[in-house]
């Protein structure tokens, strides 16, 4: 029974696909971190002051050790200018996404190398079939 080429051909090029789907995951990331995040996806907490108005603090969570805002900052003053309040959502937006790309690479890097480790193995045991001692037929 013959295995047909198009099986080999079907998984290089699922592979190839998958490499060139990371280096895309990969690029996506370098742009964010390019355009600027914040070290950790914070929260929104708007204060009133005195009745002088709100304004935003990015608040940033503690990993046990230290705040993971902006040089271990807590919280981050914003204020209320509508450029400074886009400015700091667009970098807490870039965070989640860039965590979002993140997990997403880290679970196509394990299935790579998942497959090519079953690829491997199978190369090895395709070297190794049952045989039978024929004898003087």
């Amino acid at each position: 029974m013959p295995i047909p080429a198009t099986l080999t051909d079907t998984i290089l090029t699922n592979l190839a696909a998958a490499e060139q789907h990371r280096a895309q995951v990969q690029a996506a990331m370098r742009r964010l971190r390019d355009a600027g995040m914040y070290p950790s996806v914070p929260t929104e907490q708007w204060q009133d002051r005195d009745g002088r108005g709100s304004y935003l603090y990015m608040c940033f969570p503690y990993n046990g050790e230290r705040y993971r805002g902006p040089n271990g900052k807590r919280k981050v003053y914003i204020g209320c200018r509508p450029e400074r309040v886009r400015e700091a959502r667009r970098k807490a937006w870039n965070r989640r996404e860039y965590e979002l790309l993140a997990s997403h690479l880290d679970v196509l890097t394990r299935w790579i190398s998942k497959t090519t480790l079953e690829l491997t193995n199978l190369a090895h045991r395709s070297g190794v079939w049952p045989e039978v001692d024929l004898g003087e037929i």
